[in-house]
Parts: C-alpha cells; sequence; structure tokens
C-alpha cells in the first residue's frame, strides 16, 4: 500500500511541533524527508538515508525508524524508486488508498447524495468491477501487472453468489427510489444489524 507524500510529510511536521522544534528545523527536516522519498534506486534511498540520519537528532532518528520505516514500512512502500518498479510512472503520490476510492465512490454516484441502499449497490457494482480487473490481470490481460510474475497468479478472488442471490431477491424497484429505502433488506440478507446510534454494522442472525 502506497502513503500519499503530503500526509507523510504532514506527519512529520505534527511530530516536530509536537516536540517543541522550530520553523528553521521544521524546514530542514521537512525537506530531507522529502530527498528521500525522491529517491530513484534502492541503492540512492539507503545513501541518502545514510548521509542524513546522522545529522538528526536522537529523538526523530527513532520517530523516523519507528513510525516511517517502521510502521506498515509506510517510506519505504512510497519513495519514488519503489513506485517505479510498480510500473508506477508518476514521480510521486500526492493522494492515499482513502481519498482514492473516495473519489471513485463520487464520480460513480455523479457526486450526487443517495440513499443507504443504493449506496450499498454501488459499493457491489464497484467490487464487481475490481473484480473483474484482478481475474484479467490474472490471466494476463491487464490492467494490473504484479512486481513477481507469479503474485497475480496465485491469487484466488474470493466469489460473490451470496450478494447475487441478495440482489436478486430484492423487489426489483429497490433501487429506483420507488419504494422506501431497503437498509434494513440488505442488512437481513447480509447477516447484519444495523446500529443508527453507532452509526455502524455488527453481525446479526435477523429473522
Amino acid at each position: 500500500m502506497y502513503n500519499c507524500w503530503n500526509h507523510l510529510i504532514r506527519d512529520v511536521e505534527y511530530w516536530l511541533k509536537k516536540h517543541g522544534s522550530g520553523t528553521q528545523e521544521h524546514t530542514v527536516y521537512k525537506t530531507q524527508v522529502r530527498n528521500i522519498l525522491a529517491s530513484e534506486t534502492e541503492d540512492e534511498y539507503t545513501m541518502t538515508l545514510e548521509s542524513l540520519k546522522d545529522t538528526w537528532s536522537q529523538a526523530f532518528r527513532d520517530y523516523f525508524y519507528s513510525s516511517l520505516e517502521g510502521r506498515n514500512r509506510r517510506i519505504l512502500m512510497s519513495y519514488r524508486g519503489h513506485l517505479h518498479t510498480c510500473n508506477y510512472n508518476a514521480d510521486s503520490v500526492t493522494t492515499d488508498n482513502s481519498e482514492s476510492m473516495n473519489a471513485v465512490v463520487k464520480r460513480f454516484q455523479n457526486f450526487s447524495e443517495v440513499s443507504v441502499d443504493r449506496m450499498v449497490h454501488a459499493m457491489y457494482r464497484l467490487q464487481l468491477s475490481y473484480g473483474v480487473q484482478l481475474n484479467k490481470s490474472i490471466n494476463g490481460f491487464g490492467p494490473f501487472t504484479p512486481v513477481l510474475g507469479t503474485s497475480l497468479s496465485s491469487m484466488q478472488p474470493p466469489e460473490c453468489t451470496e450478494y447475487d442471490h441478495m440482489l436478486q431477491s430484492l423487489p426489483a424497484t429497490a433501487f429506483r427510489g420507488e419504494i422506501k429505502d431497503t437498509v434494513a433488506d440488505i442488512a437481513c440478507s447480509l447477516k447484519v444489524l444495523h446500529v443508527p446510534g453507532h452509526q455502524c454494522f455488527r453481525s446479526a442472525l435477523c429473522g
């Protein structure tokens, strides 16, 4: 999973402010982290890091290795050289996974608010779309290209027959706004319970 460079730099700035660093230190540390992210190869990444880390305070050095390199390998998965090995040709990442999916959903819904049942249906259709793309890629037709040639062939995307059955069992008008929202029917079919007070769903046996 890639991380947005802006978010990484923002995390660095937040840590610096929390630890009482001044404006000049903010500029220096943020520029140096950007230089590390801009490394074109693994060797350049290592050389850049080695040349900079001795100028850092011990506290920042600990933060870098524990939170940027250590936690989910955030910076290692997002520097330019690694992105290029994954066939990502841009020079940086300026949005994260959540923002990207949020933008996809908004475009899919024509940037308009919809009822919960339509949203569930939209997410289901998007899931099918990505499933088709994965299956095409596994069989060599793209659009995804694995870093290792065998990684996609070993994947086994789950089937979604229960969702197909659920959609077929709902009234045909459910997603055309001609009847009341069907979130309860959908939740029941998926064997989850909608808890409005907590704004979430939880597992349940619907009777």
